[in-house]
C-alpha cells in the first residue's frame, strides 16, 4: 500500500519522493474491522512548467470501518508556501459512496502563475475558499464561499487589471454551475452578479446572468481596467436583468443594459489627482439604455441602439435626447468608435457652464467619437443651436463643425450664425488644457449686417458696448480677429465698415472703424 501511494503522489506532482530521502512516516493499525491510517510528510515539492514550490507539510488521518461500510478522513492538512488546505470527509456505503467533504483553502494567485507560467501574463492576490461537497458520485453537489483580496492581473500588451477585493457564493452540480451572488466593490459603490452556467459542451457552455450596480465611481472603474487615472468621472448605477451567452469557443455576451449617470464630468486632470480642477463638462443626470454584445474573438463590445435622455434637476433642464451606435474595443489602443445622432442637445444639460463659462442653447447634433481610451477624438456637426451664447457673447442661431482632441483643445470651424438679420461666419479654438482657459478665432460679417444685431451679440461683454444697445442703428460689415490668449483677457482687432449710422438719434453717415483691445484692460 505504501509504495503504491508513493508512486501515485509522484505521478501527480510531488517530486523527489523516495523512502530513503524524505522524512515521511506511515502508520496503519487494524482493530476489529477498523483500520486507522496516519501519514506525515515534510519535504518534497510542487512542480510546474514555471518552477518548484517546496512542500512544507502533509498530514493525513483516516479511518476505514469495514464492518460499518464507511470511511472517514478526520484531518487532511496540506501546505506549500502560502498554499494551505485543511479538510475532513466522510463516506458511507462504500460500494456506492455517499460523500460529505468540508475543506478550507488559502491560495495565493501568484503561486498558480508561478507553476503554470503562462506567456505574457501574471497575477497576484489571495483566495480564501470554504467548500462543501455532498452526495453520491452520480449526483454530487458542491457549494463554495470565496473571498478574494487584492486581485490583479497583467495580461498580454502589459495591460493591468486591478480588480481589488471581491466575494462570491456558488453551487455546482453535475450539469450546472449556479452563481448565487458575486459582489465587487468599486469605490463607494458595488456590482452584484448572479446567474447560471450549463455544463453542456454540445451547446458551448451556455449561461445566463443578471448584473446590478449602484453608486459606482466610473473613474475608479476605469482605473481598475487598463485605463489608469482617467480624466473623467461619474456616479453610475447599472441594471442588466437578462444577459445570455456562451463560453466556448470564445466568450460571447448579449442582452439589454440600463444605466443611470449622475454628474458625468470631463476634467482637465486625472479624476484621482489631489486637485482635479473644475470640470470642462458636467452632464447632470442621464438615463442610457442599450443592447450590449460582447465578442471576445472580435475583440470588441458592440453597443447597439444606445438611447440617452437627460433628466431635469435644478440647473440641468433635462432636454437632451440622442441615439448612438458603435463599438468599444477591448484593446485600449483601439478605444472606441461611436456614431452619435442627437435629436437635440441642450448645452445646459452638460453643465450650466463649460470650463467656468456660462452657456446656453439647444439643437440637433451629429458626430463621431473615435480613438484610444483617454485619447479620444470627437468630430461633430452642429446642425443648429438655437439662441446659443457663451461667456456673455450671444451668438444667436449657430451651426458648424467641432473637433475635440486629446490635447483638450476644442476647434470650431465653418461656423455660421445668425442674429436678427445679420449673418456671420468664422472659426475659433478653446484650449482647456491651459489654466486659465485660452481662446482664439476669427469672425467675418457677411454683407447686409446690422449694427443693432451685433450689439445684441456683444452688449453683455462690457459696459462700453452696452451703452450703445438700442441707441445705434445702421449697416455693418468687416471682421474681428482674436489673438491666442486667456479668454477673460482678450487681445483682439476689430476692422468694421459702418454705413448710414444713426447714434442717439443723430445721423453720422458712413465710416471705417478700427479698434484694438488689450488683455481685457483697454480699448483703443
Amino acid at each position: 500500500f505504501f509504495f503504491q501511494a508513493e508512486d501515485g503522489i509522484r505521478d501527480w506532482s510531488v517530486t523527489g519522493v523516495q523512502t530513503c530521502a524524505l522524512p515521511i512516516s506511515v502508520k496503519a493499525q487494524a482493530d476489529r474491522g477498523t483500520t486507522t491510517l496516519r501519514v506525515v510528510q515534510q519535504g518534497g515539492a510542487l512542480t510546474g512548467p514555471g518552477g518548484v514550490v517546496p512542500l512544507t507539510r502533509l498530514q493525513l488521518s483516516a479511518q476505514l470501518d469495514a464492518l460499518g461500510n464507511s470511511a472517514e478522513v478526520s484531518r487532511l492538512e496540506f501546505a506549500a508556501g502560502q498554499l494551505q488546505v485543511l479538510a475532513h470527509a466522510t463516506a458511507r456505503n462504500l460500494c456506492d459512496p455517499d460523500l460529505w467533504v468540508e475543506a478550507n483553502v488559502g491560495l495565493p494567485v501568484d503561486l498558480v502563475f508561478q507553476l503554470l507560467q503562462p506567456k505574457e501574463a501574471s497575477g497576484s492576490g489571495f483566495v480564501t475558499a470554504a467548500v462543501t461537497l455532498a452526495g453520491t458520485l452520480d449526483a454530487p453537489k458542491l457549494h463554495a464561499d470565496v473571498d478574494v483580496n487584492d486581485l490583479a492581473f497583467v495580461v498580454p500588451g502589459n495591460a493591468h487589471l486591478d480588480f481589488g477585493d471581491l466575494s462570491l457564493a456558488a453551487d455546482v452540480t453535475k450539469d450546472k454551475v449556479t452563481l448565487q451572488k458575486l459582489t465587487w466593490p468599486v469605490g463607494a459603490g458595488r456590482f452584484e452578479i448572479s446567474g447560471g452556467l450549463d455544463l453542456d459542451l454540445s451547446r458551448n457552455l451556455p449561461f445566463t446572468a443578471q448584473v446590478s450596480g449602484s453608486g459606482v465611481s466610473f473613474g475608479e472603474l476605469l482605473n481598475r481596467l487598463p485605463l489608469k487615472h482617467p480624466w473623467v468621472d461619474a456616479t453610475v448605477s447599472v441594471e442588466a436583468r437578462k444577459l445570455t451567452g456562451h463560453i466556448l469557443p470564445t466568450p460571447v455576451i448579449d442582452g439589454p443594459v440600463s444605466t443611470n449617470w449622475d454628474h458625468f464630468k470631463v476634467l482637465t486632470r486625472a479624476f484621482d489627482s489631489p486637485n482635479p480642477g473644475d470640470p470642462v463638462i458636467d452632464l447632470g443626470h442621464a438615463h442610457i439604455t442599450t443592447n450590449f454584445h460582447l465578442d471576445i474573438e472580435k475583440d470588441r463590445v458592440w453597443i447597439e441602439k444606445v438611447h440617452l435622455n437627460t433628466l431635469p434637476d435644478g440647473e440641468w433642464p433635462g432636454d437632451t435626447d440622442l441615439d448612438a451606435d458603435g463599438y468599444l474595443y477591448l484593446n485600449p489602443d483601439k478605444g472606441l468608435d461611436l456614431t452619435v445622432n442627437a435629436k437635440q442637445i441642450d448645452v445646459n444639460d452638460l453643465g450650466p457652464a463649460i470650463a467656468g463659462l456660462p452657456w446656453h442653447g439647444a439643437g440637433p447634433v451629429k458626430g463621431k467619437v473615435t480613438g484610444a481610451y483617454g485619447r479620444n477624438i470627437i468630430e461633430a456637426t452642429v446642425l443648429g443651436l438655437r439662441d446659443f451664447s457663451i461667456a456673455n457673447v450671444h451668438l444667436g442661431d449657430t451651426g458648424g463643425k467641432i473637433h475635440f482632441d486629446p490635447s483638450m483643445t476644442l476647434v470650431l470651424s465653418d461656423v455660421l450664425a445668425t442674429r436678427g438679420k445679420t449673418t456671420y461666419g468664422g472659426n475659433g479654438k478653446l484650449e482647456f488644457g491651459k489654466n486659465p482657459l485660452w481662446t482664439s478665432g476669427d469672425v467675418t460679417l457677411q454683407p447686409g449686417g446690422r449694427i443693432e444685431d451685433v450689439l445684441e451679440v456683444i452688449s453683455d461683454i462690457h459696459w462700453a458696448f452696452a451703452m450703445f444697445k438700442g441707441q445705434m442703428t445702421g449697416g455693418l460689415g468687416g471682421s474681428i480677429h482674436l489673438r491666442p490668449g486667456p479668454v477673460m483677457a482678450p487681445v483682439s482687432e476689430f476692422h468694421l465698415d459702418f454705413k448710414d449710422v444713426v447714434a442717439y438719434q443723430r445721423p453720422l453717415g458712413s465710416a471705417h472703424f478700427h479698434m484694438h483691445t488689450e488683455a481685457g484692460d483697454s480699448m483703443t
